[in-house]
C-alpha cells in the first residue's frame, strides 16, 4: 500500500503527481510515451528521414506470442534497422552520480521439468516405500547449492566498473577492478559491493553466471499416502554464450544419482546487442542532455522481453524509455503486478520528449 492507505487495482487515477493503476509502469508506460511520441511528431509535421513504427503486440510477459506471431508471420513490415524496447526505466544512484541503464541484451532462459520416480507406500510403514518427494527434495537443494561457473561478457564487465567507480571513486575503484574484474575473484568484488548496494550487487551476480531457481514441487495427494511419484521445475537463465546443452549439463550434474527424469519446457537463447553504435550514442547523449547531472551505461537485462524477436530478424534493439531523473526503482518498483502500481506524471513527459528528440536525431 501507498501512503494515502487506498487500494487501486486497474483504473487510471491522479493523485498529486501520480497516476496510478495496473500497467502503469509495467508496461503501459512504455506503451504510452511511445505511442504518444509519434502522435506529437505527426501534429507537428516533423519531416522525417525515413521510417518511425509503433508496435504494440499482447503478451510480452509470459511467451511474447503478439512479438513472436509479428515478427514471424510479417518479417517485411516489422523489420527495423533500430529498436527501442522495454527497459531502461529509474536511474540508478552509484555514489554521488545518478546512472541511467540501458538495456542491450538480455539473458537466455531454459526451464526444466524433473520427475523423481519412486514407489507408493502407506505413511505407517515408510521403510516399506521409496519417496519421490524426499528425491525431489534432494535434487533441489543440490540445484539451490550448486555454483555456476562464472562468465563475464564486455557488456557486463562494463555494468562492474560503472558501479565499482561509482560507489568506491576514481582511485580505490580501479584498484579494486584491477584486482577483481576476473572469473577467480569476481565474487569478492561482488560482496565488496554489497556493502554498498545489495540490491545492485546480486543483479552484477545473477548477471556474470548461470542463475538455476528450483520454483515448484508438486507430489504427493494425502498426508498418509506415500508419493510414488513427484514433480518439479526449474527456472534457469543462462548468460550470452551458452545454450541449450550447456544448461542441461549443469543440472544433470546436480541430481547425478537420483532417480529422475529431465525435460526441457522452455528454450529461448540470450539475445545481444553491441552498445558501440551511433543509434547508442545517440540514446547516451540525448538522456544526458536532458537530465546533466546523469550518465549512462549498458545493461545486461536478468529478465526476458520482446526484444529477443527483433534481434533474431537483425534489428538492433535497445530498451530505454527513461523515467524523469528524480525518480527512485523504489518509489515505483513495489506496485508493479499488484495493486497501486504507480508512475509520476513528469516522467510521462519527459521519456516522450525523449523519444522525440532520439526519432528526431536518428531520422533528420
Amino acid at each position: 500500500m501507498w501512503a494515502s492507505g487506498r487500494t487501486r487495482l486497474f483504473a487510471a487515477e491522479i493523485e498529486g503527481n501520480w497516476i496510478y493503476g495496473r500497467g502503469a509502469w509495467d508496461d503501459k508506460f512504455d506503451a504510452a510515451v511511445q505511442a504518444m511520441s509519434l502522435i506529437l511528431l505527426k501534429r507537428q509535421k516533423v519531416r522525417l528521414h525515413g521510417t518511425l513504427m509503433y508496435a504494440s503486440v499482447t503478451d510480452e510477459e509470459v511467451k511474447g506470442m503478439g512479438a513472436e506471431w509479428l515478427t514471424k508471420r510479417a518479417p517485411e513490415k516489422v523489420a527495423s534497422e533500430y529498436v527501442l524496447g522495454e527497459g531502461g526505466g529509474p536511474p540508478i544512484q552509484l555514489g554521488n552520480q545518478k546512472v541511467y541503464q540501458i538495456t542491450v541484451g538480455e539473458k537466455g532462459l531454459a526451464w526444466f521439468k524433473l520427475t523423481a520416480r519412486g514407489k507408493a507406500g502407506h505413511g505407517s510403514v515408510p521403510t516399506l516405500a521409496d519417496n519421490a518427494n524426499i528425491t525431489m527434495a534432494r535434487a533441489f537443494i543440490n540445484l539451490s547449492n550448486h555454483k555456476t561457473k562464472v562468465t563475464i561478457v564486455e557488456e557486463v564487465a562494463k555494468s562492474v566498473r560503472a558501479v565499482v567507480i561509482g560507489f568506491f571513486g576514481e582511485e580505490q575503484g580501479s584498484k579494486m577492478l584491477d584486482t577483481y574484474l576476473n572469473e577467480q575473484e569476481l565474487d569478492t568484488l561482488i560482496d565488496k559491493v554489497t556493502s554498498k548496494d545489495k540490491e545492485t550487487a546480486e543483479e552484477l551476480r545473477a548477471l556474470t553466471r548461470m542463475t538455476i531457481s528450483p520454483n515448484v514441487i508438486k507430489g504427493g495427494t494425502q498426508t498418509n499416502v506415500i508419493p510414488g511419484t513427484c514433480e518439479g521445475k526449474v527456472d534457469t537463465r543462462l548468460v550470452p554464450g551458452q545454450d541449450r546443452n550447456y544448461a542441461t549439463q549443469v543440472i544433470e550434474e546436480c541430481i547425478q544419482g537420483l532417480n529422475l527424469d529431465l525435460d526441457v519446457l522452455e528454450y529461448t537463447d540470450a539475445s545481444l546487442s553491441p552498445s558501440n553504435t551511433q543509434f547508442y550514442d545517440t540514446l547516451r547523449t540525448t538522456l544526458e542532455e536532458m537530465a546533466p547531472r546523469c550518465s549512462a551505461i549498458p545493461q545486461l537485462g536478468t529478465g526476458m522481453s520482446d526484444s529477443r524477436f527483433w534481434r533474431a530478424l537483425g534489428s538492433v534493439v535497445y530498451g530505454c524509455t527513461p523515467t524523469s531523473p528524480d525518480v527512485k526503482l523504489v518509489d515505483v518498483l513495489p506496485g508493479v503486478h499488484g495493486p497501486n502500481e504507480r508512475m509520476n506524471i513528469e516522467s510521462l513527459e519527459f521519456a516522450t520528449k525523449f523519444l522525440c528528440k532520439v526519432a528526431v536525431k536518428v531520422l533528420l
